[in-house]
């Protein structure tokens, strides 16, 4: 029987060891993750004493509370530890309690193909490198622009560093990719500032960047450590880096480093053309996942919000 429980009953102790024993656990729904991400918003379905779990990270606007998908969590959905049939899923989305009007959400990426024709809303790109030993064989599958890029790096006398601060990282992206970019607000960047140092405390991240001859950061990256998977989950890079091959450097580097482990690396996109090209160049394989939609809005706004779409 699947159980609507709001966030203060929830044993999160028993949620996350749940996770931890998964199939297909994922850092982004974690208790910890969530409650900084999701600002501590956030239900959940439980099937069989935490056997199957769903978070519910939800938000209220104009009196209407929503589902949504917080911000740095690239997919949740149902979390299970032996199966999950399309039966199962279907009655999950059943069990939405009705006070939920509206949902946009990613589902992770072992739900593909689960998911009832109604609910479905789109499916993204992922990009993931299987890591289990031999660099020079990893080496051997990176593409001849990437292997350019990376000869170019070396030929700038770029340097690796083993720490960034977090404001640097993030100032690095809101001065170069986030001038672009409208994604992010400024409560995002400190949900970010505060998750990652969060992260640090739990041993669970790897902040790592890349120096010019003047010692200036050029390029940083966050990466996340968590059930046998690296995330590439955020990274700042200047003009300069961009111009000198700083990001293949500092993504090489740490394959390198994970070459001895056996590892999923995961770059975490993407839908965007170009960044596919990039993290295909490392040899990475594309896996889709699924984004889900559910719109339980009275007429006329269910219309208008399925025409803003």
């Amino acid at each position: 029987m699947i159980q609507f429980v709001r966030n203060e009953l929830i044993n999160k102790n028993k949620w996350d060891d749940a996770l931890s024993k998964s199939i297909n656990s994922y850092i982004y729904a974690y208790s910890f993750y969530l409650d900084v991400v999701a600002d501590g918003q956030w239900d959940a379905l439980i099937m069989d004493d935490y056997q199957m779990i769903m978070p519910l990270p939800f938000r209220i606007k104009y009196c209407v509370k929503y589902l949504y998908q917080p911000p740095f969590t690239q997919q949740l959905g149902i979390f299970y530890q032996k199966t999950c049939s399309n039966f199962d899923v279907f009655e999950f989305f059943r069990a939405i309690p009705k006070s939920f009007r509206f949902a946009e959400m990613n589902f992770n990426k072992f739900l593909l193909g689960r998911i009832p024709p109604k609910y479905l809303s789109k499916v993204n790109q992922n990009f993931e490198l299987e890591i289990a030993g031999d660099y020079d064989r990893l080496y051997q599958n990176y593409s001849t622009n990437l292997k350019r890029n990376l000869k170019k790096s070396s030929d700038f006398n770029l340097q690796e560093i083993n720490y960034v601060e977090p404001d640097e990282i993030i100032r690095l992206f809101q001065e170069n990719k986030g001038a672009e970019l409208k994604s992010f607000n400024p409560q995002d960047y400190l949900r970010l500032k505060k998750l990652i140092y969060m992260l640090l405390h739990k041993g669970k991240v790897e902040l790592r960047g890349i120096i010019n001859q003047r010692n200036d950061v050029v390029a940083g990256a966050v990466f996340l450590r968590s059930n046998g998977r690296r995330i590439f989950l955020f990274s700042g890079l200047s003009n300069e880096g961009k111009e000198k091959g700083a990001m293949p450097l500092l993504i090489d580097n740490q394959i390198k480093r994970l070459s001895d482990e056996q590892v999923i690396f995961d770059f975490e996109g993407s839908n965007d053309e170009n960044l596919a090209r990039f993290y295909a160049g490392f040899g990475a394989v594309n896996f889709q996942y699924p984004s889900i939609r559910m719109n339980r809005l009275p007429f006329p706004f269910s219309y208008f919000k399925d025409l803003k779409r």
